[in-house]
């Protein structure tokens, strides 16, 4: 028996029908690997907690940022976020260099805004997973600038939340509007702003905060 072969028709037809399969099954595919990421970053944040309240028994204190941690932690591979593909995490540093890491942290250094934050919000963020929001900017920068939306929040009381961290929108001394991702936002739910934390930025004294319009 003679096999006829595909003619050029139903060739299309087939590269027609694979391509619409591919492009319904890539969202599903990325959404699975997506929430699989969350699911080792949220892991990797409660054993960040375990490593915090560690340092905090040994010294009693907080510790001054998160590359103090390095040695609490099994691994390293515990201040990676699976999502850093980009290589934008929140470099820090110990007393031995830099560190690696995708979590940003707050700012128990910084007496003033700390002592705020702690009565404002009993219960407020110590660190924070900015990389499963939405990427705004596909230039090189810091992870906090290029993505804006969700975040993964490490409470102070070791839970773990998937919070919307918005932006800050505001006029500036000379009218001029500005927006920014103010760490505020990133630790804490409560609104407004404290006028204390924002005297802290330069940038943000005198100016007037108002809706960002989206």
């Amino acid at each position: 028996m003679k096999h006829r072969g595909l003619t050029l028709v139903e060739l299309i037809v087939v590269v027609v029908i694979i391509a619409l399969l591919v492009s319904l099954l890539l969202p599903v595919v990325w959404n699975v690997r997506k929430r699989s990421y969350e699911s080792v970053c949220t892991s990797n944040l409660r054993q960040i907690y375990v490593a915090f309240e560690g340092y905090r028994q040994d010294y009693n204190q907080f510790p001054p940022d998160i590359a103090w941690l390095a040695t609490y932690v099994k691994e390293k591979a515990v201040l990676k976020c699976p999502a850093d593909v980009y290589s934008q995490g929140a470099a820090s540093y110990d007393n031995r260099g830099l560190v690696e890491t995708s979590y940003f942290y707050f700012l128990p250094s910084v007496a003033e805004y700390l002592k705020v934050l702690q009565d404002a919000d009993p219960v407020h963020g110590i660190a924070v997973c900015v990389l499963h929001g939405t990427r705004i900017s596909e230039t090189l920068g810091p992870a906090d600038l290029t993505f804006t939306g969700k975040v993964l929040r490490l409470q102070i009381d070791g839970s773990v939340q998937s919070k919307h961290a918005e932006m800050l929108c505001f006029n500036d001394s000379g009218g001029n509007f500005t927006e920014m991702r103010h760490r505020w936002y990133l630790f804490s739910d409560v609104r407004p702003i404290p006028e204390a934390v924002l005297n802290l930025d330069p940038s943000l004294r005198g100016a007037r905060i108002v809706p960002c319009g989206y």
